[in-house]
């Protein structure tokens, strides 16, 4: 999604990075506004429990880090542990 002038200024202006403006798109909800736009935002409620989903999936990685498998084309031949 490309930004406007007028919302690259406001960006530089209210400290919004392209890293916010992709996960406000990306988690953010979208509530129709008028003028035919939407509005992305995180609701206080699904914070919460976007941190927590992200902190299991940081708990996967750390898990699975140390893990590997063999694959051929479409199927997984065997499944290890790493020293």
């Amino acid at each position: 999604m490309k930004l406007t002038k007028h919302a690259k200024i406001r960006s530089q202006q209210r400290g919004f990075s392209k890293e916010d403006i992709s996960w406000l798109m990306l988690l953010g909800e979208p509530e129709a506004k008028p003028g035919n736009v939407m509005e992305y935002t995180i609701k206080r409620r699904d914070k919460d429990i976007i941190i927590s989903k992200l902190k299991k999936v940081i708990q996967l990685i750390d898990k699975i880090g140390k893990k590997a498998m063999l694959v051929d084309g479409e199927d997984i031949i065997t499944v290890y542990n790493l020293r």
